[in-house]
């Protein structure tokens, strides 16, 4: 996600309790009363998010066959939107709550999700292939790619009603935070009478402690404004693989790299907005609808190792750290009780 968009959305949520107070501050939310500002409550949210990688390119076009020029782009592949979903469930303890959140996203490709170039759109070149293994006069050239995302958090939050704010709650908490990052992609090139594919994967196992802030500002009987934000710390366990074959017999055309990256850190921001509708439901519990958009960056993730020249069948790595991210629609059903 681009700086100014953290910085807009940090912005906002930030000043949706400031916004809630040009309205009415005797408002009771009479939709909802639990009768206790600590209590259980569990909550299930659909997520539909794209994935932000930095490192997707597989081509590249311009005016010479073999040199990219001015006048050329790069080719990255085309994500879409997917589905994943989230859960979560607190209970009280002490003055506190406990409890977990769990987010799982997949983008799960198939068919449709190849990103295709031919050389209708001009001469192509490889930006995934080392020079021994380049191929002269590309025809065309495709890729996909496949996230699956994994997250648990356990967490301690404690609720806060400052005075300065009216029907405005400030959630403050933090606690551990857990997360599995697999990506793939699968790159074939295709000249007149030869072709190289690319199979590249990259595993990232991440164990760290977080820190966040909400608020939820009702602006009407039953309405609020919600807001969202996190930042995590991580050491991150990294292994990346990527393997090249092509039909060129001449010279070995046969590439294989398992890197092992070892220990790194990586950092997490998180925001969210929204708007909620509280009402009761059966035996005094209260529920809520509530719909937003969020937004998640990994800084300094291990991505996929871009290719370099190959000598004697040994990689010079290149020990790319970038940044991955999601955003998108989140719809939540909560019920406290």
């Amino acid at each position: 996600m681009k700086l100014k968009n953290l910085i807009l959305s940090g912005l906002v949520t930030m000043a949706a309790p400031l916004i809630g107070q040009q309205y009415c501050c005797d408002y009771n939310n009479n939709c909802c009363d639990t009768g206790s500002d600590y209590c259980a409550n569990v909550f299930v949210d659909w997520l539909y998010w794209n994935v932000r990688d930095c490192n997707l390119d597989f081509a590249a076009t311009g005016d010479d066959a073999t040199i990219l020029e001015a006048s050329g782009r790069l080719v990255s592949v085309d994500t879409e939107y997917e589905s994943g979903f989230r859960v979560g469930a607190f209970t009280p303890f002490c003055s506190y709550e406990i409890g977990f959140v769990y987010t799982r996203f997949h983008n799960d490709h198939n068919c449709d999700d190849v990103t295709r170039i031919s050389q209708a759109d001009g001469n192509l070149n490889s930006t995934a292939l080392p020079e021994q293994v380049g191929l002269n006069a590309i025809n065309e050239a495709e890729s996909d790619y496949e996230v699956e995302f994994d997250q648990l958090d356990i967490a301690f939050v404690r609720h806060h009603q400052p005075q300065w704010l009216c029907n405005t709650n400030v959630t403050v908490g933090g606690g551990l935070r857990f997360a599995w990052i697999d990506r793939e992609r699968n790159i074939e090139y295709r000249s007149t009478n030869d072709n190289a594919k690319v199979f590249q994967k990259t595993e990232n196992d991440l164990y760290g402690v977080f820190v966040g802030l909400a608020t939820d500002t009702q602006f009407c009987e039953c309405f609020s404004f919600l807001g969202e934000f996190s930042i995590a710390a991580f050491v991150a366990e990294n292994e990346r693989k990527t393997r090249v074959t092509s039909t060129l017999t001449s010279p070995v055309t046969d590439f294989f790299l398992e890197d092992d990256c070892g220990h790194c850190a990586v950092a997490n921001i998180n925001l969210a907005l929204g708007l909620a509708f509280d009402f009761n439901c059966l035996c005094d519990a209260c529920a809520r609808l509530a719909v937003g958009y969020e937004f998640h960056n990994w800084l300094n993730l291990p991505n996929f190792i871009s290719p370099q020249e190959a000598v004697n069948n040994a990689w010079q790595l290149d020990r790319y750290y970038g940044s991955l991210g999601f955003d998108g629609l989140f719809l939540r059903l909560a019920v406290s009780f």
